[in-house]
């Protein structure tokens, strides 16, 4: 039975919310675009994945498949076949095993930061250790810029993640909002070296309530393209300043006083 917390929840809690597609053991497709008309205006990533790494995510599909399934649906044959590559590592979150890579792989790449982390996410409710990782990185010269949408389809996580713009701003995190579009996109690249692309948002309801997968490359092509596509995102956003956020008119400012209690949702 779901707790007050998931049940007030805009996004029901403990749901498979990754988006993957493998096809006869050599190819794959992650990130974190949905399939259906809804969406065809979304702007999403998605990777199309070949080689060993292929054989993580079709287990971790068929795993999955044959933990939950229903009575009268075929078992599926586990994968047997393993992948060692250094430069590609496939996470999935399990809140039902306690187990949450995704957070980490994150918080690993921010603090190995050097020169620039570019991150885009649909939802951005930030825990207090990711908050605490931006900032460290900012203050040590970290050129940290964040891609999130003007206004996406969940209202109350949108009123929850402008709780946290004062904070980062004032560490000159820099925050840009996709206009026009729902932002679903959900992505981050370190110093043209790292990159992740998947299905988990950055926000407390992804990194320890839904099955998620993200893909982790080590690749100085990728991580070129990572940023090129950042920064043409950048042309359809506006730059969200500390001024303009302390110039928001008075009730912003109340119901983001008033929303702060409801953090603990995002």
């Amino acid at each position: 039975m779901r707790g007050t917390k998931d049940a007030l929840n805009p996004r029901s809690a403990h749901r498979d919310h990754r988006k993957i597609l493998t096809v006869d053991g050599r190819v794959a497709f992650v990130g974190g675009w949905n399939i259906g008309v809804l969406y065809t205006s979304w702007r999403g990533t998605h990777l199309r994945v070949r080689g060993e790494e292929v054989h993580e995510m079709e287990r971790a599909f068929t795993d999955f498949w044959n933990t939950y399934r229903r009575d009268g649906l075929p078992k599926l044959p586990p994968v047997r076949a393993r992948s060692w590559d250094p430069t590609l590592a496939f996470h999935v979150n399990d809140p039902y095993s306690h187990t949450f890579p995704i957070r980490d792989e994150y918080l690993r790449a921010i603090d190995r930061a050097d020169e620039r982390l570019y991150m885009t996410t649909a939802y951005f409710t930030p825990g207090p250790a990711f908050r605490t990782a931006l900032v460290k990185a900012a203050e040590r010269g970290v050129e940290v810029e964040i891609l999130i949408p003007e206004r996406s389809n969940h209202a109350l996580v949108d009123w929850i993640a402008r709780s946290y713009m004062g904070e980062l701003l004032s560490a000159r995190v820099r925050i840009f909002e996709f206009k026009d579009f729902m932002l679903h996109a959900k992505t981050a690249t370190v110093d043209g070296v790292w990159s992740t692309v998947g299905s988990s948002n950055v926000d407390t309801l992804s990194f320890f309530g839904l099955h998620e997968s993200n893909l982790e490359v080590y690749s100085e092509r990728l991580a070129a393209r990572m940023e090129r596509m950042f920064e043409l995102d950048k042309t359809n956003a506006e730059e969200l300043t500390l001024e303009k956020w302390k110039d928001r008119p008075a009730y912003d400012k109340a119901l983001q006083w008033g929303i702060a209690p409801l953090r603990i949702l995002g």
